[in-house]
């Protein structure tokens, strides 16, 4: 059995290297092989952004291959390099409008509760955008957040066959747990890296 880090990776449009969105979940695997383990783990990223994916804003590149799966064995002493890379598409954009490319939806998951154990290190979360212009509103629209769901439900259910279980890992105790559930609240976040660099800049007075 292999805990394994799979970083998402979407390119921004700008093509520059520090343009891009990226997602981090972790599964565990009982496969026969770890190349099945490495194909399940790749084929349940691409099948969850396949769930959102008409909804992500056109800012993101459509390129076939542009995106990334990268995998790491956590077993591996650090600096880690990646033990797989694979690569998918996103399908197209509805809309050519765009919400700014900070605004995101989080999606949390979590592994079983248990009393004496602080709840925090046995959550995770998602931060799933950017998103279109449609997606427009005072609160993020019911079928955003379904859609969100769907995705959660991509990365639990298996594509291959391949034992590969979706895990809360928690940096602070080294240790992971099965994730049992989690939810999308109906309030929008930000994640702030995502925004795009200056380009210029406007003085006063």
């Amino acid at each position: 059995m292999a805990l394994i880090r799979a970083t998402a990776v979407l390119p921004l449009l700008s093509g520059l290297p520090n343009d891009v969105v990226t997602n981090t979940v972790y599964f565990d695997t009982a496969a026969v092989t770890l190349e099945d383990a490495y194909d399940e783990i790749s084929a349940r990223i691409s099948n969850a952004y396949g769930e959102i994916d008409d909804k992500l804003a056109v800012a993101l590149s459509r390129v076939t291959g542009a995106c990334s799966v990268v995998q790491y064995d956590m077993a591996d002493p650090e600096p880690r390099i990646p033990v797989r890379t694979d690569t998918f598409t996103l399908g197209g954009a509805s809309v050519a409008t765009l919400l700014p490319t900070e605004v995101s939806l989080v999606l949390s998951y979590h592994a079983d509760y248990e009393s004496g154990v602080a709840n925090a290190r046995r959550r995770g979360r998602l931060y799933l955008g950017p998103w279109d212009g449609d997606q427009l509103g005072h609160r993020p629209p019911a079928a955003l957040i379904t859609a969100c769901i769907a995705f959660a439900d991509e990365l639990a259910t298996s594509v291959l066959e391949a034992t590969v279980t979706w895990r809360q890992y928690s940096p602070t105790t080294g240790q992971d747990r099965g994730v049992v559930g989690g939810y999308v609240d109906d309030a929008w976040d930000t994640q702030r890296r995502r925004g795009y660099q200056a380009s210029e800049r406007t003085t006063w007075p």
